[in-house]
C-alpha cells in the first residue's frame, strides 16, 4: 500500500487593505467612542469602497493618489485631508506588522489644499448684554436657550454639555464632574457649578 503524496498547504492570501485598517482600529481602544465612530464612518463611506479589497501590499500611491482626489473633488477637502490621514496611519500599521516597507500615502502630502478656516469672530463685551436680552426674547425651544446660558456660565466645549448625563453633576456640592472618556486629555474635568448654574440645572431636569 502506498503512502499518500505529501500535500503542502498553500500560503495564506495576503491581507486586504479592510483587514489591515480593521486591525488597526483595534490596535487603538484608547480613542474615544466619537472619535472611533467618526473613522469608522469615514472608512466604511469613502476609503473602503475605494481600496478595502485590494491586498494592503499591492497598493501604490497611483492608488491612493485616486481615493483621495476623488473625495476633494466632490467639494470635501477636509474629508480627503483625513482620508489622507487615516490610510498613512494603516499603512504604518502595515509596516510595523511587517506586511510592506513603505508607506504610499505619505508620500501625497501636499497633494489637497487645507481650506481657509473662518471662525466666527467671538462677542465684543458691549455686545454680550444685547445677546441675552435677544435671547431672553427669542421664542425658541426652551431647552436651547438654557443650554446657551450654561455654555457661558460653565465654559465647557458644546459637546460636552450636549452629551452631559444627569450622573455626573454633584447637586450637593456645586460640582460637575465631566468624565475622562469625553475629555480630549483622558483626564476627568471637574467644573464648579453657580448657583444660577444649579437652578438652570435643575429647572432642566424638572
Amino acid at each position: 500500500m502506498g503512502a499518500n503524496p505529501r500535500t503542502h498547504d498553500e500560503p495564506p492570501a495576503p491581507p486586504s487593505f479592510e483587514a489591515v485598517a480593521r486591525a488597526w482600529l483595534a490596535a487603538n481602544p484608547q480613542w474615544s467612542p466619537g472619535y472611533s465612530r467618526q473613522i469608522r464612518r469615514y472608512f466604511e463611506n469613502d476609503i473602503l469602497p475605494a481600496i478595502g479589497t485590494v491586498a494592503v501590499a499591492d497598493l501604490t500611491p497611483t492608488h491612493i493618489r485616486a481615493l483621495i482626489a476623488s473625495i476633494a473633488d466632490r467639494g470635501a477637502r477636509c474629508a480627503a485631508l483625513l482620508a489622507q490621514q487615516w490610510t498613512s496611519q494603516v499603512f504604518s500599521h502595515a509596516i510595523l506588522q511587517g506586511l510592506r516597507e513603505d508607506n504610499p500615502a505619505s508620500l501625497l502630502k501636499g497633494l489637497v489644499r487645507r481650506p481657509t478656516v473662518r471662525h466666527h469672530p467671538p462677542l465684543g463685551w458691549s455686545d454680550i448684554p444685547e445677546f441675552f436680552q435677544r435671547l431672553d426674547a427669542w421664542d425658541g425651544h426652551p431647552d436651547i436657550a438654557i443650554g446657551l446660558r450654561l455654555l457661558a456660565l460653565t465654559f465647557v466645549r458644546p459637546s460636552e454639555l450636549r452629551l452631559a448625563r444627569w450622573q455626573e453633576f454633584d447637586f450637593d456640592n456645586a460640582v460637575w464632574i465631566v468624565p475622562k472618556e469625553r475629555m480630549k486629555m483622558r483626564r476627568p474635568h471637574m467644573v464648579p457649578l453657580s448657583r444660577q448654574a444649579l437652578a438652570m440645572l435643575r429647572s432642566l431636569r424638572a
